[in-house]
């Protein structure tokens, strides 16, 4: 007894070592709790893809790779980026006119999305070769409704360090998105079951977080005001100027890919493509994400005038970041053409040989993605504007000779690696001038 005492005593020693002290550990206890949530969510998640990559096929997912990256790319516009300055303000009567705006924009937004998408979604998905989605442009319309106002609700809780119940939301996300994409597509809903389970895992999500915050919400909401509003909409009007754009630019150079990979090689090559990505987002949700939320919070409760308790500690969480990412990286990168084929089938061996390509910057990514939250709290939208607007740029004239060239699958994907790997680099290099 007295020797597990003593096993469990150095466990806690270690692990407090790890964490650092300070606003450091306190930024890895939030991300502790976030990514329980997200652990028990992505294992729910793993668990279904032997099973659902059975019944939908590449094709399949190749048209439900086009639709959820239709999402991300439309979410940005869903609140104009407000949702992000929540956190920010030092007192609770201003955040709450934030949220109120972010509902009343989204309002906007999505009766004009729907009009846009009534009249004229068959030519755009047409450019795509996924014509297969304008008969689900109100699926898409839900989906971008759920998923905004989900990102409203994670800023509040983001405010307040209640991030407990944001990790039981992705839990119950990913339960109800798999049982649906599963049961629909045992019934021959193919790809409709795909589609409706991600639309489905927004608004679970949604529902988890208005349950715990609606009576919050209702207790603030006198201080709303057409005034306050007004004022919040010029104050963080860096926003939706610079913002919004960065935002959009930066999914871009997530989404092109696949969608340059459907209108070049086809759904059943983007479906590929799109199973790799899935997997590869796996570490990058379990722990990129969470640590950025988490990270986010402390920095924006230190101040910028703190300038150099925010860059110890983001040179502290960046080397711990650097250790925890390094074991799955290399996973991936060696193992995933034997993994993938052995786990989801002889079909999707292809997927594996493009998660090994993308292994080399999914370490980059792991370590940049929550030091981006830098440019909000220092108010450098414009900078990473600028640096969004290269890099879009950039990739754009990488598949533009690709299409030219008529290169092939392979080493366009090595191509898009390589210049991501430089990108995220040029980034973490911007970050810490900025803190400096």
């Amino acid at each position: 007894m007295k020797n597990i005492d003593n096993l469990f005593l150095n466990v806690k020693s270690h692990f407090k070592k790890f964490t650092g002290s300070g606003n450091t550990r306190s930024v890895f206890k939030n991300v502790g709790i976030l990514a329980s949530g997200s652990i028990i969510s992505k294992v729910i998640g793993f668990g279904s893809y032997p099973i659902i990559t059975r019944i939908y096929s590449p094709e399949d997912f190749g048209i439900f790779s086009v639709f959820t990256s239709a999402i991300f790319i439309i979410l940005p516009f869903g609140t104009l980026t407000y949702s992000v300055a929540i956190p920010l303000p030092r007192n609770d009567e201003l955040a709450i006119n934030i949220l109120t705006l972010g509902f009343i924009i989204l309002t906007v937004v999505i009766g004009l999305l729907s009009v846009i998408l009534m009249l004229g979604g068959n030519q755009l998905f047409s450019l795509l070769n996924a014509t297969e989605i304008s008969n689900y442009w109100w699926l898409l319309v839900l989906g971008i409704l759920g998923a905004s106002i989900f990102d409203l609700l994670v800023h509040w809780a983001t405010r307040i360090k209640s991030f407990g119940i944001v990790a039981k939301s992705h839990i119950w996300q990913t339960v109800i998105s798999v049982s649906t994409q599963i049961g629909l597509g045992l019934f021959g809903l193919k790809p409709f079951g795909l589609l409706l389970g991600e639309v489905t895992r927004k608004v679970a999500g949604v529902m988890a977080l208005l349950r715990e915050f609606q009576a919050e919400i209702q207790n603030k909401i006198a201080h709303v005001s057409v005034k306050r509003m007004v004022f919040i909409f010029k104050y963080y009007r860096n926003l939706p100027y610079f913002y919004l754009p960065s935002q959009l630019l930066s999914i871009l150079t997530l989404k092109v890919p696949l969608l340059f990979f459907a209108f070049q090689y086809g759904t059943n090559t983007a479906g590929q493509l799109g199973l790799a990505l899935m997997v590869v987002g796996i570490p990058m949700g379990l722990l990129s994400k969470t640590t950025a939320n988490a990270y986010y919070a402390e920095i924006s409760k230190i101040g910028i005038r703190q300038k150099e308790e925010i860059l110890t500690l983001t040179l502290s969480l960046a080397k711990r970041i650097a250790a925890i990412s390094l074991f799955p990286t290399l996973i991936l990168l060696f193992f995933s053409p034997f993994l993938f084929q052995l786990i989801f089938g002889s079909e999707w061996i292809q997927a594996g040989q493009f998660t090994s390509i993308l292994a080399f910057y999914l370490f980059f990514e792991f370590l940049t993605t929550p030091f981006m939250k830098i440019f909000n709290v220092f108010k450098a939208q414009r900078i990473y504007l600028e640096i969004s607007a290269i890099r879009v740029t950039l990739i754009i004239i990488v598949f533009i000779s690709v299409y030219v060239w008529d290169i092939g699958v392979y080493h366009a994907l090595i191509s898009y690696t390589i210049f991501m790997i430089v990108n995220y680099i040029y980034i973490i290099k911007r970050s810490y001038k900025i803190i400096k």
